[in-house]
């Protein structure tokens, strides 16, 4: 007889942990999911379409950083000074 490996015992301890917390959030599901959202009608219809959709994420991860960039460079001038001497971004300016 071959024992079980510790990578086994440790999987099937995940698994089972996995689904006990499935069948405690099912109830909980089961009461939101009707409850309605704009532009999807549920949250039953928003989560299944936030599911799908985020199976593209991993092909858009290289678009992160110039995004980021990008909003910065768009955003960072109307943020107002007062903010960045507060948050010690940026110095204060000398007093004449």
């Amino acid at each position: 007889a071959q024992r079980p490996s510790f990578f086994s015992i440790s999987n099937a301890s995940q698994a089972t942990a996995s689904l006990s917390t499935k069948t405690m959030l099912q109830p909980l599901f089961n009461v939101i999911a009707p409850l309605p959202v704009p532009l999807f009608g549920s949250v039953r219809t928003a989560s299944m379409f936030a599911c799908a959709k985020s199976k593209a994420l991993p092909r858009m991860v290289g678009w992160a950083v110039p995004l980021s960039v990008g909003a910065l460079w768009f955003v960072w001038p109307a943020v107002d000074d007062g903010w960045k001497i507060q948050m010690g971004i940026k110095s204060e300016p000398p007093k004449v």
